[in-house]
Order: C-alpha cells, then structure tokens, then sequence
C-alpha cells in the first residue's frame, strides 16, 4: 500500500468525541438528550464520533474502568471529548492523568450523589469523585440552570467553565390546525404529559398539588 491510500483510507479524525455509558439507544430522558445533543453538533458541520464506556455505571467493574481509561488513552493530544456525566462523574483518575492533552468536556444531567434512596456513605463518596472529576474538565455543560447552581454552590465548578443547555422539544410541522382562532386554542383543555421515574425526587405529589389549585379547568395529565 503506497502512503498516498494509507491517507486516503484513514478515516478523517472527528472535531468532537462523544463518550457515554451504557446504550445510547435507552428510552430515558438523559439518551434522549444526548442523541439530540449529538444531531446538533452534526447540524453545525461538526463531525461528531461515539463510543460507549460499557455498562454498570456509576458503579463500573474494574474492567469496565479499565477499559474507559483504555478509550482515553487511545485519543489523539488535543481531542474534544464530551463525557456523560453518569460515567464521568466516577473517573476522576482517568481524567487527571488525560486532563493536560484532552479537551474534556463534561456533561452533568444530575449530579451522581443527588440520586434518591443512596445511604449517606455512598453519596458522600459520590459528590467527592464527581467533585475531582470536574475540576479536571475544561468545559461543564448542564442541561438546567438549577443543575449549574447547584454544581458551583457544592461541587466548586467556576462559573466562567459552565453553559447551560436545557433540553427542547419536538415540535411537529404545523402547531395547530389552519383557522383555528387563538381564543379557541386557550379555551382548550389542558393537556400536560410529565417523563419521569416515580421516585420521590421526580416530586410528582407537588405537581398534582399544584394542578388541583385550577379549580374547574378541565386538566389532562398523563404520566
């Protein structure tokens, strides 16, 4: 093989490395967001590759994070890698040693020690790695104001490192019908959907509290 199709067949080096743990593939609401995050990046020009970091996180066997820092390793100095936090928040190691080469991007959904029915040892432990993982990051990205908040107030995140990205919709070619007047659309019944698991952080007693103080407008929920 000459040089010249050695080039040619090499396959051209990505702007932006997306890392993530699991299947991208999962109907949760963290994939959702990060496959759309990836179509956007793709929309502006940018050509984005993916990679899983495997399965078991935040709690990764010994292999699993072998393999992580492995994937790490094998980039090239300079490379932009965006990281889901549900992996990156437990690889603060890895991150230090690639920390000066890479250019690490951290994607923070919800911090690690903030999940629900955690003992008060395990979050502890978890709020000290994700801590050391971000300050390792050149760049924070949270999909909420009140995630950013809550990053600078307890984890110690600059805030001159932090962009919000909330998520958005799917909006269908035409919102509403031809000639339907707007006073007819706002005498409309309510239709709300809420995503979430049922667990007590999803709160969802104090949305059907606040949906009961309506009074007699008709409200749809479905959850």
């Amino acid at each position: 093989m000459t040089m010249l199709q050695a080039t040619a067949d090499r396959a051209p080096a990505p702007d932006v490395v997306f890392l993530y743990p699991g299947d991208l593939n999962a109907p949760t609401g963290g994939y959702v967001y990060d496959r759309n995050l990836i179509t956007a990046l793709g929309d502006i020009g940018l050509h984005v590759r993916t990679q899983t970091l495997g399965a078991g996180y935040p709690t990764p066997s010994p292999d699993t994070r072998a393999a992580a820092e492995a994937h790490l390793a094998d980039l090239a100095d300079g490379q932009t890698v965006v990281i889901d936090g549900l992996a990156y928040g437990v690889l603060a190691d890895a991150a230090a040693r690639h920390a000066e080469r890479l250019r690490l991007i951290a994607l923070v959904h919800h911090p690690l020690a903030e999940e629900t029915g955690l003992t008060p040892a395990r979050a502890r432990h978890l709020r000290d790695a994700e801590r050391l993982a971000l300050a390792q990051a050149r760049a924070i990205v949270t999909t909420s104001q009140a995630t950013a908040d809550l990053v600078m107030r307890d984890y110690g995140v600059d805030r001159l490192k932090l962009r919000v990205i909330e998520p958005g919709i799917d909006r269908p070619g035409s919102a509403s019908s031809p000639g339907r007047s707007v006073e007819k659309r706002i005498n409309d019944p309510v239709r709300l959907l809420a995503v979430g698991s049922l667990i007590p952080r999803k709160d969802y007693p104090t949305l059907l509290n606040a949906l009961a103080r309506l009074g007699d407008r008709p409200v749809h929920l479905d959850i």
